[in-house]
């Protein structure tokens, strides 16, 4: 099991899986997030502020982007 990561965040520090259940993300989107916008305060508020996509949004935005889409006629 991988040490816990600490992040100082408002003051407090905390570990990955408390502030991610704080904010109601799973710890691996948060962790890969701030691995991507890093543990700048920037990247921290970017990471926590990006929201959540359903499965159904996911595939309609996935769709709108593929080059395999129906032709619009």
């Amino acid at each position: 099991m991988p040490a816990p990561r600490f992040i100082a965040w408002e003051g407090q520090e905390w570990t990955i899986t408390r502030l991610a259940t704080a904010y109601r993300l799973a710890p691996s989107t948060l962790a890969h997030r701030l691995d991507r916008f890093g543990q700048t305060v920037t990247g921290i508020n970017r990471a926590l502020a990006t929201g959540l996509m359903d499965c159904r949004a996911a595939g309609r935005r996935g769709a709108s982007r593929s080059p395999w889409r129906y032709p619009d006629y």
